[in-house]
């Protein structure tokens, strides 16, 4: 019996152990990891800082008198009975930070004296221990460098010359089997290691939880509350230096198990995240400007500019900042009229007003007129609450009375309705005869939608996401005359937005070359499509609640180029200069100067005469270039979210003897260079233009010497040649064979 029994105990035993081990290797092995780093910091709490485990008994102690304290203050009770401890020193053993005085009467007799302690013989003497220190220990650094780079320089300026393309030097071979084998696997299970303990979150609270316990962050925390209704009860301000003096010393801990280079690291991530933070504001402030700029100016501008002044650039810029604009004009209105009716539903409304905009019965503005109008209409006949979109206009009103007129609240919801419609209509604002793209996203959680426009803190590997791009500009939308096509369905779409038109006076051209057109042509022409007169009462319709919501960009090489009787309509802003690019991050000068040394001046030269010479890959360009290349990388990022041109312009109005008044504008790269349009939109035209020849700049006939012969000269077929060969080479030819004729006709007689 006893063999039997324990028999089945060893195979229950067996099977259970069997049963563990089979759920053990299902878990992930990683959880283990995590257990036992749990289990070393926990270690770590327990054994080396005993402190913390002190300090928080006493913590908790101050933190209970100091409430009894307190509420014997704040109860007009006898407070003696209680006796603070939160302004003693711990009872443990520690040094005062500095070999500070641990008392405020001390620190101020030491402080008296302190300038006098400056100029002593002593301290000049330690002063200079000091710089010696610094300069041994920077010696012994560049000791360690200079070869290193001596050697790196001499072995990538090898004069040796091969053509072995692209073939791998055996240290590079080595270099990434290592690379291969050992580094990118590591690097991948850390990768994944970081990932599995970000979806294992439980382990980093746990982490945090036990660092902060054995960085007495938990003691602080309590000594802060335990100081706080202790100082409110009693305000005692002589207190506050030696609380600063405890805190000092809770942070030892800290302060000494935490290495000197990871304070140093720490230092420089938190300044420069800051220094990023300081740039992205300075990044808004300039965009604010620019859009205080572009409200002070007339809705209708003409940018003009030589050749690459960035004049495209800009009117792009001041188009994307316009539907910023007209967005935020539309919601803030939008608010305002909400609250002339405070308690109407406006959310019923809104919500009604868009399942009319996805059955496309409203489409535009007029429609929203007509949809209010429709409603209003279906009220006066039966006035119910139903009709009203559920609203209670007995009880909270349906007049508004303002100083300058009544209002109904039909009135308010037909402006309403229309502003309505421009704040969340999902398309670019913008028409354009070039390609302009928008990043706008829309958040909306089924209520009341909100824009995000902001250029600055958009990741361009999301940008496909909620990109759109501008409409195509049809002329005909602008022509109330005659138009190129009669029957074009968007003829009459045109309400409200921003045109945006580059190079206007080769699609309008000016009064001089418009001379030989005629009015009264049959066919379309700049002078009988009424096309300026668009400009001057397009306004009308755009806008709603007193606000035009429409803007006309355009520009130009000069203000001539278009003609006058539109010109004189427009702000003429001409781009003076350019500044050089700047950054709105501050604090970049000494690492920018440094990889522009490292990565331009040294490195390229270096690079280009080893390309130049070796055809094969070699350990050091293959280390060196990956770390310039990073820190190239890391240079472009910075410029590319924070540089920015300053533009100096000439704003003035088109008319004749206009004040030209001196402003200022900024290109913001992040902003409108971020896929926004291309430099060369018309390039396709040239593309196709140069696909249709069969040669290239290389088969182009060059000169034989150093002055031109004149068959060179008819080849350039150059008016200015022809001129001369007509009027001098072939008039010399001509006589000469008059006179040989005549030659010969006396010989002859």
């Amino acid at each position: 019996f006893e063999i039997f029994t324990t028999t089945l105990y060893m195979a229950i035993i067996s099977s259970f152990l069997k049963i563990m081990l089979k759920k053990l290797r299902q878990i992930n092995y990683k959880h283990y990891i995590c257990i036992l780093i749990t289990l070393i910091f926990l270690s770590l709490a327990l054994f080396y800082f005993k402190y913390s485990q002190l300090r928080i008994i006493e913590s908790i102690r101050d933190l209970g008198l100091s409430i009894a304290y307190y509420f014997l203050e704040l109860l007009e009770l006898d407070s003696s009975l209680i006796n603070p401890t939160v302004n003693e020193y711990t009872n443990q053993s520690f040094m005062l930070p500095l070999n500070l005085p641990g008392e405020w009467n001390e620190f101020k007799e030491l402080f008296i004296k302190y300038f006098d302690y400056i100029f002593t013989w002593e301290n000049f003497l330690n002063y200079l221990k000091f710089i010696g220190d610094f300069f041994y220990y920077a010696a012994k650094i560049l000791t360690l460098l200079v070869p290193i780079i001596l050697i790196m320089l001499l072995t990538l300026s090898e004069d040796e010359v091969n053509n072995d393309y692209n073939k791998d030097s055996k240290p590079l071979i080595f270099y990434k089997k290592m690379e291969d084998n050992i580094i990118w696997p590591v690097k991948k299970w850390l990768i994944n290691f970081i990932q599995f303990i970000k979806q294992n979150s439980i382990y980093i609270k746990i982490w945090i939880c036990i660092w902060m316990y054995s960085f007495n962050i938990f003691v602080i925390i309590i000594e802060f509350l335990a100081y706080y209704l202790y100082f409110i009860a009693s305000f005692d301000l002589i207190s506050i230096y030696r609380q600063v003096l405890k805190l000092i010393i809770d942070l030892a801990p800290m302060l000494n198990f935490i290495p000197t280079i990871v304070w140093i690291f720490l230092g420089l991530k938190i300044f420069h995240i800051l220094r990023i933070k300081k740039g992205y504001n300075n990044s808004l402030h300039l965009e604010l400007r620019n859009r205080g700029f572009i409200n002070s100016i007339s809705i209708i501008i003409m940018l003009i500019g030589t050749t690459g002044s960035k004049k495209t650039t800009m009117i792009t810029d001041i188009a994307l900042s316009k539907i910023v604009i007209f967005r935020d004009e539309a919601l803030v209105r939008m608010y305002h009229l909400d609250l002339k009716f405070p308690n109407f539903t406006w959310i019923v409304f809104e919500n009604e007003l868009k399942l009319q905009m996805k059955k496309h019965k409203v489409y535009n503005l007029a429609t929203c007129r007509e949809f209010v109008a429709k409603k209003r209409k279906k009220f006066i006949k039966n006035p119910c609450n139903e009709n009203l979109f559920e609203y209670d206009y007995e009880k909270y009103g349906y007049y508004y009375y303002g100083s300058l007129k009544v209002s109904d609240i039909w009135d308010v919801l037909e402006t309403y309705a229309q502003l309505y419609f421009i704040y969340v209509i999902e398309s670019s604002l913008i028409l354009s005869n070039y390609s302009i793209r928008t990043d706008g996203i829309m958040i909306d959680f089924g209520n009341l939608p909100l824009w995000d426009y902001d250029y600055f803190n958009k990741d361009p590997i999301l940008s496909a996401a909620y990109t759109k791009y501008s409409h195509i500009l049809n002329y005909d939308m602008f022509r109330l005359g005659k138009k190129m096509n009669e029957f074009n369905k968007f003829n009459n779409v045109f309400e409200f937005g921003v045109v945006v038109i580059t190079e206007i006076g080769k699609e309008r051209g000016n009064n001089l070359e418009n001379q030989e057109i005629k009015k009264n042509e049959i066919d379309c022409n700049q002078k009988n499509d009424l096309f300026n007169w668009s400009l001057k009462i397009d306004r009308q319709g755009a806008t709603v609640d007193n606000y035009p919501f429409l803007a006309f960009v355009t520009d130009d090489q000069r203000a001539a180029s278009w003609g006058a009787d539109a010109r004189d309509l427009s702000e003429l802003i001409e781009v003076e200069s350019t500044k050089e690019e700047q950054l709105t991050m501050p604090f970049f000068e000494i690492e920018d100067l440094a990889i522009d040394f490292i990565a331009n001046n040294k490195f390229m030269a270096k690079y280009l005469d080893h390309r130049n010479k070796r055809g094969d890959n070699t350990l050091f360009v293959y280390l060196y270039k990956n770390i310039v290349a990073k820190l190239q990388k890391y240079r472009e990022d910075i410029y590319e979210k924070y540089g920015y041109y300053e533009l100096d312009l000439a704003v003035q109005k088109g008319t004749q003897e206009s004040k030209i008044v001196n402003k200022t504008y900024y290109l913001q790269k992040k902003k409108i260079y971020s896929e926004r349009f291309s430099t060369s939109c018309l390039g396709d035209f040239f593309h196709k233009r140069a696909l249709s020849s069969k040669v290239g700049l290389a088969d182009v006939p060059t000169y034989q010497g150093k002055k031109a012969s004149i068959n060179d000269m008819k080849s350039s077929n150059s008016f200015f040649y022809g001129t001369m060969i007509k009027h001098f080479v072939d008039t010399i030819s001509t006589k000469k064979k008059k006179k040989t004729t005549n030659e010969h006709c006396d010989i002859y007689f």
